[in-house]
């Protein structure tokens, strides 16, 4: 698969009707939580004839695998230039973001939003054996209490 394809998922047995996902930087894509059924996958991305995978049978608590080959359908090429964020050399600091994407994607139980913090770079538990406060973390080998941790812009270290 080929990264930023656009991943279209269509069946009756989704509510709300067809759901659509581009796969990530290694061409991948996941759709979570379906309902068993039948279902269609279609793949589209500029220079591809479209990809079609039909009768994709999905059962309950299961995952299922799927790959799409795409035909090329000409050679083009281009060049993008990304501007780079420009580095502030005022603010000193580590931070990781959670985006939409991630928590539908990262394969991590989510029973509290500190499983998610647990997934991110230099992060450990201090009770990793699961003791009283699971929820207690260290950051780069900073004590729990030099930590701040914010859902949507609210402190709830």
């Amino acid at each position: 698969m080929l990264p930023g394809a656009l991943v279209r998922l269509d069946s009756a047995a989704l509510i709300g009707g067809p759901a659509e996902r581009a796969t990530n930087e290694k061409g991948q894509f996941r759709f979570i939580g379906l309902a068993p059924g039948d279902y269609q996958l279609v793949v589209t991305i500029s220079g591809f004839n479209e990809g079609r995978v039909e009768n994709i049978r999905v059962a309950l608590g299961a995952t299922t695998e799927s790959t799409v080959v795409l035909q090329v359908t000409g050679v083009a090429e281009s060049v993008a230039v990304i501007a780079a964020p420009i580095l502030d050399s005022r603010r000193d600091g580590l931070s990781t973001n959670c985006g939409k994407d991630l928590i539908e994607n990262v394969p991590v139980r989510r029973f509290s939003a500190f499983d998610l913090i647990k997934s991110a770079p230099g992060v450990s538990a201090t009770y990793p054996t699961g003791g009283a406060f699971t929820q207690d973390v260290s950051v780069l080998g900073s004590s729990t209490n030099e930590n701040a941790f914010l859902l949507d812009g609210t402190n709830f270290t």
